[in-house]
C-alpha cells in the first residue's frame, strides 16, 4: 500500500476456522469501492463481491475444508490478505 493511499481501519474475518459462512467485518463504512475476492491454495477465483457494508456474508457451506485467502482491496489496491481454515 503506497503511503499516499493507505487506509488505516480494521478489516476482521471470522469466525475463523468456519463451517458454514464467514463474516467480513470492516470498520468503517464509509470507504466506497471496497471489494474482496476468495482464493483456493491454487489460486483460482472462487468468489468475488462489493463489499457494501459494515458486515459482509460470505456462503463457505458449499467448499470443502481446506485453506482459502480473502483478499480486500480497494480501486485495485490491496488492502490485506486473510488466511481462512475451511473445517
Amino acid at each position: 500500500i503506497s503511503e499516499d493511499k493507505a487506509i488505516f481501519f480494521p478489516i476482521r474475518a471470522y469466525p475463523n476456522p468456519v463451517s458454514d459462512h464467514l463474516w467480513l467485518y470492516v470498520d468503517e463504512s464509509s470507504h466506497p469501492n471496497l471489494q474482496y475476492q476468495l482464493y483456493d491454495l491454487q489460486g483460482r477465483l472462487l468468489y468475488s463481491e462489493h463489499i457494501r457494508c459494515r458486515k459482509t456474508k460470505i456462503l463457505m457451506n458449499d467448499l470443502v475444508p481446506a485453506t482459502y485467502f480473502i483478499r480486500v482491496f480497494q480501486d485495485n489496491s490491496d488492502l490485506i490478505s486473510i488466511k481462512i481454515i475451511k473445517k
